[in-house]
């Protein structure tokens, strides 16, 4: 779990590394006259004078008060050359001071619900990096930069404006876990799947209606969760993908499942309701993980014989299809011991 570098804690932290310059009373006085300004070209001007002499002691009430925002925004924390884990959060920001570069040991970054809309290129000097959550603003682009960050092994995007993925961030090889929920991506680029080491991948609640052809290269994909988007099919190359164990693609608008998802050997779970699926291949009851089958409200009149050689389902939803009561009998017939949701 990341951890929670607040303001509190960043101030409490400037004052124990005694970063505050012996600046004259009257010095002091006319940067107390900046910050309590209602100008705010003003309370900046103070912001920019303090980076260049440092914080004078006596101030920093005020600045702990009102200006914690600003404090990021124009860079003031940067000093903190030694800092591990940054996170902020519930505050406005226009933006992120390309200062942030200069926190080089950084680690874990956290800036969420900030209606940030941009983040500077800078960020990709943060070559330590491991941890990136920026949920919950309004970025529309990320920097092409952040691809320099071949540490990361996590990022999260969710809820934000994005309406594509840079190209380089398949240069993350040491990335395990990309999270891009509830955002406004039509496509994604082909070099996604070049994440060999991605393991975790969530792509749900945007606009996407074509996937890359070839996804056998993610050979540690684990979890795979792209519903409720526009797709109208999925690539066979996914039935390669020999670790998954979640597919979750409901709510799309398929006609139908590759017969190669057969071959998923460790596949747990798949859910596929709410699409336009009006038979299922044969190839599917060959699954000897399957513990959870979700085909509610498709088309489906029947299912393969070969499905009663799921010996390891344990709940079938088959609720709002166009299965007959002889169907049905038959497939309750075929799993006397669970409980199947018609």
């Amino acid at each position: 779990m990341m951890a929670d570098f607040s303001f509190k804690k960043l101030f409490s932290f400037l004052k124990t590394k005694k970063t505050f310059s012996n600046t004259t009373s009257t010095q002091e006085k006319k940067l107390k006259q900046l910050l309590l300004s209602s100008d705010a070209g003003q309370v900046r001007l103070a912001f920019y004078l303090m980076k260049g002499t440092g914080v004078p002691s006596k101030l920093l009430p005020i600045i702990k008060a009102h200006y914690q925002a600003l404090c990021f925004e124009t860079g003031l924390m940067f000093p903190l050359h030694s800092l591990r884990a940054l996170y902020i959060s519930g505050v406005c920001l226009a933006g992120v001071s390309p200062e942030i570069g200069k926190l080089k040991k950084l680690r874990e970054l956290c800036i969420e619900n900030c209606d940030l809309e941009q983040l500077p290129p800078d960020i990709g000097q943060l070559k330590r990096l491991k941890v990136c959550w920026l949920r919950w603003n309004n970025l529309h682009q990320l920097p092409a930069t952040i691809g320099r960050l071949t540490q990361l092994t996590e990022l999260q995007l969710d809820d934000n404006r994005l309406r594509a993925l840079p190209a380089r961030l398949n240069r993350l090889q040491k990335l395990k876990i990309l999270y891009a929920k509830y955002n406004q991506l039509t496509e994604l680029p082909k070099e996604i799947t070049q994440l060999r080491g991605l393991q975790e991948l969530n792509l749900s609640y945007n606009h996407i209606n074509a996937l890359p052809l070839d996804w056998q290269t993610l050979t540690q994909l684990k979890k795979l969760h792209l519903y409720n988007n526009n797709l109208s099919n999925l690539p066979d190359s996914i039935g390669y993908l020999a670790r998954l164990k979640i597919l979750r693609v409901q709510n799309n608008v398929l006609r139908g499942v590759p017969a190669s998802l057969g071959k998923l050997q460790q596949l747990e779970e798949l859910s596929i309701q709410n699409n336009q699926i009006q038979q299922l291949p044969a190839s599917l009851g060959h699954l000897p993980s399957l513990k959870r089958l979700n085909v509610n409200d498709n088309l489906l009149t029947y299912l393969p014989d070969s499905f009663q050689n799921l010996v390891n389902l344990e709940h079938l939803y088959l609720r709002g299809n166009q299965l007959s009561k002889k169907n049905r009998e038959t497939i309750q017939g075929w799993f006397p011991h669970i409980s199947i949701h018609f």
